[in-house]
């Protein structure tokens, strides 16, 4: 039995519209005409904490492993490198950001000229300094 092109056609889209109708909802659509925010905000749903901030080993009560802990927080020289890392980055950022400071710069100078005789030598003294004020 064969059938009409056309039906093929008009069953195919019946079909399509009848699995796109779940898709829409009144609600959807009331969320287009919802008022921009004034600001954006972005909270990161990760958070990290050094262990040494999150302190879990006091649950176990117990002084000597306190007493480990400071041992090794204090002569660990890879928390000793990467907290000197951060310290370098924080200067390193300062001096970037030094460039928005106002600046102040002083120049000084004089002249002193003298000429003998026919020869007409001249002597030339120069003195300059740059002073910068941080804010």
């Amino acid at each position: 039995m064969k059938t009409h092109p056309s039906i093929k056609i008009i069953t195919g889209i019946l079909i399509t519209v009848w699995h796109l109708t779940p898709c829409y909802s009144k609600e959807s659509d009331d969320r287009l005409y919802e008022p921009m925010p004034e600001r954006w905000t972005y909270v990161s749903p990760h958070t990290q904490k050094l262990p040494t901030e999150d302190v879990w080993w006091h649950t176990f009560d117990d002084t000597d492993l306190d007493s480990l802990i400071r041992i090794a927080e204090r002569e660990n020289y890879n928390l000793g490198a990467a907290l000197s890392r951060i310290e370098m980055a924080k200067r390193a950022m300062q001096i970037t950001k030094s460039g928005y400071y106002p600046t102040l710069n002083l120049t000084a100078g004089w002249t002193k000229g003298q000429s003998s005789g026919a020869s007409g030598s001249t002597v030339v003294n120069s003195v300059g300094y740059d002073t910068y004020i941080a804010a």
